[in-house]
């Protein structure tokens, strides 16, 4: 991909931080709620890259891939990726239950933060525990956030770099079949979890806007940024695969 239109990918996301911050939220808070335009744009992206993925998987290949040593004609990693992104879309619509409006088995409802028919929202992968008090550190371990935030960081982030520094290392994410990202997807990432950072600590601080709490939305944009980075990220190995 040329380096104006990386440019332009990675700077949209401090743009629409900071027009978020600065406008108000009377205005812009409609499209941060929950089943706003803001959370449909990360459900729809992470279908992109589910259906993107999957495609890969079965189109046939010249290429072959590796599975942890074993030689495959169709790089399994992509099968994973495809359901991992799936599941995230379903629960980013909780399967479905505010399209179509049916409630929330009571069992599911109590042991869930939202009460929604979803995984991710059930009170043990939460930062906090139902009197509202913060779980500690190894408790916080389950936190779905935190495991999504160590998962973009090591597949976007630290494989890549280590791969780009150590030839050795290299050798061996080849050999276990790990498809490498290239580098600027995992600025993408870095950025976006940077600028959500410097937002909230600016809210949290700013007192002209004590009263407008943004932080919520943020997390919103973060999460949907997040989405659109895998997707961009399947289409970059479409891109890819359409070539050889």
């Amino acid at each position: 991909m040329k380096a104006n239109r990386k440019f332009w990918i990675l700077s949209i996301i401090p743009v629409v931080y900071i027009l978020t911050y600065n406008l108000k939220l009377e205005y812009i808070g409609r499209f941060l709620e929950e089943d706003g335009f803001v959370e449909s744009i990360g459900a729809f992206a992470f279908l992109i890259s589910s259906v993107v993925f999957v495609y890969l998987f079965f189109s046939k290949s010249s290429s072959q891939f590796k599975f942890f040593g074993k030689s495959t004609n169709r790089n399994v990693y992509f099968l994973l990726l495809g359901i991992l992104f799936f599941l995230a879309f379903g629960e980013e619509i909780s399967w479905g239950q505010r399209i179509f409006g049916w409630n929330t088995p009571e069992r599911l409802s109590e042991i869930n933060a939202q009460k929604e028919t979803n995984l991710h929202n059930l009170w043990v992968f939460q930062s906090y525990k139902k009197d509202g008090t913060q779980k500690s550190f190894f408790e916080n371990m389950l936190n779905f956030n935190r495991l999504f935030n160590i998962f973009w960081f090591l597949f976007c982030v630290a494989i890549p770099l280590f791969c780009l520094v150590s030839n050795k290392f290299k050798k061996i994410v080849d050999n276990i079949g790990i498809p490498i990202v290239p580098l600027w997807i995992g600025v993408f990432f870095v950025l976006n979890y940077i600028v959500f950072i410097t937002g909230v600590n600016m809210d949290s601080v700013n007192i002209s806007k004590s009263d407008l709490n943004y932080a919520n939305g943020f997390d919103e944009i973060k999460e949907s940024f997040y989405a659109v980075g895998f997707a961009v990220l399947s289409l970059v190995f479409l891109r890819n695969r359409s070539k050889s």
